[in-house]
C-alpha cells in the first residue's frame, strides 16, 4: 500500500560516536639562505561515520510511480534512519618551505597533494540506491586533491610593507544526481546509469560519459562525488 507523506528520522540502535586513527611523520631540514624545508605524511582513518538510509523504500522492482509499491512499513512515509555505518580514508603529502631572503624580504610556501575517499558526507548522505552500496565508497568532499599557498612579507622604503598572498587549489568533487526519484524515497539522492548505448531514450552526453537519468534494474550507476568542480585561484596584494 501507498504510505503517508510525513517522513520520520530515527536513530539507529547502534549507532556510535565516530572515532578517527591519525599517524604522521614529518622531515625537517635547513637549507641555505636562511630557508627551511618540512615534508610531513599523514594518514587518517575514521570509522562510524554519520551517514542515513531509508529503511521504508518500496522493495526493489515494486515502484513505478506515485501510488504503487511494496513497503517494509506500510502506511507509514519515509523512515529514514541515522546511521554510523560509513567510513573514510585520507592520505596527505605536506610540504613548508620558510625562507628569509634578507632583512627585508621573508617568504614562505605550502603545497598539499590530498586523496581522501570515504561512503559518507555527513548525516545528509543517503545512497544512489537504497537497496544497494556499490558506488558509495568515492571521493569525499574532501577530496581536493592540490592545494597550493604563496605568500610573503616585503619592506620598502618609507617603512611601507607589502604583504603578497596567492592560493591556488584544484576542484572539489560533486555529487551527480538525476533529479528524479525512481525509488520512491522522496530523497531526491538517485544517482544516473552508466549507459553503453547513446540511442536509448533520456541517455545524455557528459564529459562523464553516457549518463542514464532512468537507469534499468541492475544498471551500473555512476560513482558518488563523480563530478569534479573548476580550480580557484586567488591574488591579493596587502
Amino acid at each position: 500500500s501507498s504510505p503517508g507523506s510525513q517522513s520520520v528520522w530515527e536513530v539507529d540502535s547502534h549507532l556510535r560516536s565516530p572515532y578517527l586513527l591519525q599517524d604522521a611523520i614529518t622531515l625537517e631540514r635547513q637549507l641555505p639562505r636562511n630557508s627551511t624545508l618540512a615534508v610531513t605524511y599523514t594518514n587518517l582513518h575514521s570509522l562510524h561515520v554519520l551517514r542515513s538510509e531509508d529503511i521504508n523504500a518500496p522493495l526493489p522492482g515494486t515502484y513505478s510511480g506515485p501510488g504503487t509499491g511494496v513497503y517494509p512499513y506500510p502506511g507509514r512515509g519515509p523512515i529514514l534512519l541515522m546511521t554510523s555505518s560509513g567510513f573514510y580514508n585520507q592520505n596527505q603529502l605536506l610540504a613548508n618551505l620558510n625562507s628569509k631572503v634578507n632583512s627585508a624580504v621573508s617568504l614562505y610556501a605550502t603545497w598539499v597533494l590530498n586523496k581522501a575517499f570515504s561512503n559518507s558526507d555527513g548525516l545528509s548522505t543517503f545512497a544512489g540506491n537504497p537497496y544497494s552500496y556499490a558506488g558509495e565508497y568515492g571521493p569525499a568532499s574532501t577530496d581536493v586533491r592540490n592545494r597550493f599557498l604563496l605568500g610573503g612579507s616585503i619592506n620598502t622604503k618609507w617603512n611601507v610593507r607589502f604583504n603578497p598572498l596567492i592560493s591556488y587549489q584544484s576542484g572539489a568533487p560533486f555529487n551527480i544526481t538525476s533529479g528524479n526519484d525512481p525509488y520512491g524515497t522522496t530523497i531526491f539522492s538517485a544517482r544516473p546509469g552508466i549507459a553503453t548505448d547513446a540511442s536509448l531514450p533520456g541517455v545524455i552526453r557528459t564529459a562523464y560519459g553516457l549518463l542514464d537519468p532512468n537507469p534499468l534494474p541492475g544498471e551500473k550507476l555512476i560513482g558518488r562525488n563523480a563530478g569534479r568542480g573548476p580550480a580557484q585561484i586567488m591574488v591579493n596584494l596587502r
